[in-house]
Parts: structure tokens; sequence; C-alpha cells
């Protein structure tokens, strides 16, 4: 009901809240395409959450859509998946620096899921263990699931069966 109001008033701060939360939803039902669209609707309205938490949420979460689209995409759009991620990070390590405790977990398992893309197997696993522990230590047990969960995906990708249950019931 609310959702034309808001567009007809041009408010960037409710749309940019009320895109995020949808998005964030279809991330977690792993409706990647339309947490993607989401995802750009988003991007628009940035400007109404200035200096508010929710904009590095929307990068963390902007990361992980996109690299979820990786495998399935085109050549082309895969290296516009990488860039879009490598730009979101660019501005994670900066948050990173001012706040380790509640942005080092995240830039991790972004770069985690990123590492595991690009093959890169054994990185990955060490950025899945860096981002499980850091979200554990610093309380972030939703985020901690998170890497679990991806962790117990990558680890299921390469039929490693047994390591993926384990992943998946510490994500449980």
């Amino acid at each position: 009901k609310m959702l034309p109001l808001h567009l007809q008033a041009n408010d960037h701060y409710s749309l940019c809240h009320i895109y995020f939360l949808q998005l964030l939803l279809c991330y977690l039902f792993q409706q990647y395409e339309t947490a993607a669209e989401l995802a750009d609707k988003v991007k628009e309205h940035l400007q109404g959450a200035t200096s508010l938490l929710i904009i590095p949420s929307f990068n963390f979460f902007d990361s992980l859509i996109q690299l979820a689209l990786y495998n399935s995409a085109s050549v082309q759009k895969r290296t516009e998946i990488l860039q879009r991620v490598s730009e979101n990070q660019q501005v994670m390590v900066v948050w990173t620096q001012h706040a380790p405790m509640t942005r080092q977990h995240k830039y991790d398992l972004v770069a985690a899921v990123q590492a595991s893309v690009k093959g890169e197997q054994l990185e990955a696993i060490d950025l899945f263990e860096q981002a499980i522990k850091g979200a554990g230590v610093n309380g972030f047990i939703h985020e901690q699931a998170l890497a679990y969960e991806l962790a117990a995906e990558f680890y299921y990708g390469r039929n490693m069966l047994s390591v993926e249950d384990l992943y998946i019931n510490n994500a449980h």
C-alpha cells in the first residue's frame, strides 16, 4: 500500500529501506535474480540513507548476491560481477580499518566466496574460517551462521560431503 506513496513522494529514505529488506529476503530464500534487481533499486535510493548502518549491510549483501549469480553468468557478466564486488570490497576495507570488530568478518566472507568462484580453493578455505571465527568472536551469530552455510555450499560443490554436513549443522 505504501510503496506507491513513497515513490510519488520520492522518499529515498523509505524506498532504500523497503528495497533493502526485500533484497535481504530474496537473498536468504535464494532468489538471486530478484535480489540483484532490488540491489539496483537500493543503489538508486542510497542517498536517502547517508551515514546509516544500512549502507555497509547493503554493500555486504550486494557482493554476496553478485557472487551467487557468478556461475550462471556469461563471461562478460562475470567480469562485471567481479568488478562490482571489487569496488564494494575497496569500500569495505576502509570501514574495516575503522571498525574491524563489526566489518572484518564481512570482508572475509565476501573474499572467501570471491576466491571460491575464482577457483582459489585454499584461499577460500582460509577466508571462510576467518569469517566464521571473526563473526563468532564478535557476537554476530547470524552472520556466523551465514558464513557456515556458504562454506557448506563450497564444500558441497567440491563433493566433500562429510565436511559439508559438519558446516551445515554448525549453521543450524
